[in-house]
This record gives C-alpha cells, sequence and structure tokens, in this order.
C-alpha cells in the first residue's frame, strides 16, 4: 500500500512508512503540544517531494506562522498560505482538491487545516491527497 511520509522519520516507522493518501488524519491536543509542528514536518515533506502544498488557517496570521516555522529551520516560500479568517477571501472560491478536475495538476497534494475548535480542544487535519 502506498504511504505518504509525514516528514517524521519515527512516526513513519510507527505508521509502517506513514499515512494513507486519500484519508484525512486528525492530530488534537493543548497549545505548545507540536501539532503545528507536525503540520510543518507534514509539509516540508511534501516540498521535498516535489508536492504543492497549502497550509490554511483560521486563527493564526500568516506572518506569524511563516516566522514561526522559519525559526524551527523550515524554508516557507514553496509553503501556499491561505488566510481562511476573511470570509470575503477570494482565494477560497476554488476547489482545493478534485481528482476529477481539469486542472488536478494545480491542486495541492498536501492540505494541513489548523486551529478547528471542538470541546476547546484544538485540532489539525492532515490531507495527504
Amino acid at each position: 500500500m502506498e504511504k505518504v511520509s509525514t516528514g517524521i522519520e519515527g512516526l513513519d516507522k510507527m505508521l509502517n512508512g506513514g499515512l494513507v493518501p486519500g484519508r484525512t488524519y486528525l492530530v488534537k491536543g493543548g497549545p505548545g503540544s507540536g501539532k503545528t509542528t507536525l503540520a510543518t514536518h507534514f509539509l516540508s515533506a511534501g516540498v521535498a517531494s516535489g508536492e504543492r502544498v497549502m497550509y490554511i488557517t483560521l486563527e493564526e496570521p500568516v506572518d506569524e506562522l511563516e516566522e514561526e516555522m522559519s525559526l524551527f529551520g523550515f524554508d516557507v516560500s514553496k509553503i501556499e498560505f491561505i488566510d481562511a479568517a476573511l470570509s470575503n477571501n477570494p482565494q477560497l472560491n476554488f476547489p482545493i482538491h478534485s481528482n476529477n478536475s481539469p486542472s488536478a495538476e494545480n491542486s495541492p497534494q498536501r492540505i494541513v487545516y489548523p486551529h478547528l475548535r471542538c470541546n476547546l480542544l484544538n485540532h489539525v487535519i492532515l490531507l495527504p491527497c
């Protein structure tokens, strides 16, 4: 079965090679538990594999995310950031991913959709498309 790397060698080993493409993975934990760090490793592994990657933020400003990721040594220049906090954001008026789309080659292969809140727990959703 094909697997997609999380970007963390030890985690990939525990997961028998990584994540299964096409499935959605929910990562939850409190502030400072490593959700954004995991998401950054996941996207950086995609960039290293030549994939198009996207980080959709609902709360944290993009410039703060870029600065935080850069402090950890990640190259954020190839990560497409979308600030979804603004409801009139024109970037959100297109399908993010569709296998049947004529422009599927332009769709991201990895998406991170973080900071959803449910029952006061923070979540990160990893989508290896």
